[in-house]
């Protein structure tokens, strides 16, 4: 592992003790439906000789998987494995979903059915299909939540919506957006989709981030960040990112928070302090104006009063006015320890104008 000018190596080992031994006595017992294994690794064979065996259910369900989805999507990256065109992926993934929905009716069953590599086999089959073909999938698999959770039906658009969720493409993405705004899923089940975004997406690239997290949103999340006392760790992993991330808004946002939160005086903000000055060699050197997003932190204090006041002021820049889109200042007392909000104001782009 490497870090900086840090280096480090792991190891691991494990200490086999032969304790006693002794002479085999009789004949070993024979082995009842013996089967044959030429080979324990994992070799591919063209799709005219490659035999799968009855016991790999889940093999060869994720064989014939990757061969229907040979045609999905040009925005999804090829298959490393060949694939075949005549099947149709959108009809591949409404039988995969139809039979995991009939397997849900009966939970005991649910091992036996290998219902499990099913949804495994139905999530990478979404994951080669694009925008279009997924939209027609759910088309014919939506289920209004009117009907009974427990129906087949519900099941079969409730195991394809997780699927969806859990491919973390771009075509899947948009898929999910479009779910959400015509209220096909809301409430707790699409807030659930939504945390689960961040771990579930193969390549968060720009277009992937800008989707469902426009500057503003990215750029609040930074003001809260702030005032919850980060650890120095993140706040180095967030002045790393200023140096890849293509959004210059948001990287306004961490690199002028950083700086400021590291000027901080005061017993107090120490620890911020101390967090923030880990992480200022890291931030992008970039100078950004006025007309981008900005945050400063600034505190006073008194020991002999024992009282101190911790200001953050913070604005998010548009791309297309010199106007920021909205204003945050918060003032917050520390007294003999106890901390409470002070003062508040938030203003929007409609009042600042």
């Amino acid at each position: 592992m490497f870090y900086n000018e840090q280096k480090g190596m792991i190891f691991s080992r494990l200490n086999l003790t032969l304790v006693s031994w002794s002479s085999a006595s009789g004949s070993p017992p024979s082995v009842s439906d013996p089967r044959k294994e030429d080979d324990l690794t994992y070799s591919y064979e063209s799709s005219e000789n490659n035999v799968y065996s009855k016991e790999l259910i889940e093999d060869s369900l994720l064989g014939k998987s990757l061969e229907s989805g040979a045609s999905a999507s040009e925005e999804s990256s090829e298959s490393l494995r060949p694939i075949s065109s005549k099947i149709n992926p959108v009809e591949a993934v409404r039988k995969i979903a139809s039979e995991i929905g009939s397997e849900l009716q009966y939970p005991d069953g649910i091992p036996k059915e290998n219902t499990l590599a099913k949804f495994t086999i139905l999530t990478r089959l979404v994951q080669v299909m694009s925008a279009k073909q997924l939209k027609e999938a759910g088309r014919s698999l939506y289920t209004p939540s009117s009907k009974p959770s427990s129906s087949r039906a519900s099941n079969t658009w409730k195991a394809f919506r997780d699927a969806v969720g859990e491919a973390g493409t771009g075509p899947a993405l948009v898929t999910l957006k479009e779910w959400i705004m015509s209220k096909k899923i809301r409430g707790e089940d699409a807030a659930e989709l939504v945390s689960s975004l961040p771990r579930a997406a193969l390549t968060p690239t720009p277009e992937y981030l800008n989707e469902f997290f426009p500057h503003e949103v990215r750029c609040a999340a930074v003001f809260q960040i702030m005032k919850a006392q980060p650890p120095a760790n993140m706040l180095q992993r967030m002045a790393e990112l200023t140096n890849e991330d293509p959004h210059k808004q948001v990287n306004a946002a961490v690199k002028s928070a950083i700086e400021s939160a590291a000027n901080l005086q005061g017993p107090w903000t120490l620890p911020l302090a101390l967090n923030a000055k880990s992480a200022v060699h890291l931030l992008n050197p970039e100078n950004y104006g006025s007309q981008y997003t900005r945050s400063s932190l600034r505190s006073y204090a008194s020991d002999k009063l024992n009282l101190g006041f911790e200001q953050q002021l913070d604005h998010i820049g548009s791309d297309d006015h010199i106007v920021p889109r909205a204003l945050f200042f918060d003032v917050r007392r520390k007294l003999g320890g106890v901390n409470n909000r002070y003062l508040s104001v938030s203003l929007n782009n409609h009042l600042i104008t």
